[in-house]
């Protein structure tokens, strides 16, 4: 076995692992290849908005602004965590990488 043969082996392990994290089904998902190629597809752009938002001063932790919309019981409270974000989006990208 060369040592191509083990990385995507490897890849396949991780990919496995980050799908069992998400997901509960046990049942083949005839999408699953088509949302892993968006997910790469779009993986520049989600990088790309998160150095976009940080430039503009977002930091971790900035508390999430309250929109007119949201009242009692329907808000969206939280903070920024761009630093998180750009790391789990790494691994996944790197785990589905061929």
């Amino acid at each position: 076995m060369s040592d191509g043969d083990s990385n995507s082996g490897s890849n396949e392990n991780n990919v496995a692992a980050l799908i069992g994290t998400f997901c509960s089904c046990k049942e083949h998902d005839p999408f699953e290849d088509y949302c892993k190629r968006l997910f790469i597809l779009y993986y520049d752009i989600y990088q790309t908005n998160i150095e976009k938002e940080v430039s503009k001063g977002i930091v971790d932790g900035t508390q999430f602004v309250r929109t007119r919309f949201e009242g009692q019981g329907n808000t969206m409270d939280g903070t920024f965590e761009y630093s998180k974000l750009k790391v789990r989006l790494e691994k996944i990208y790197n785990a589905l990488k061929i």
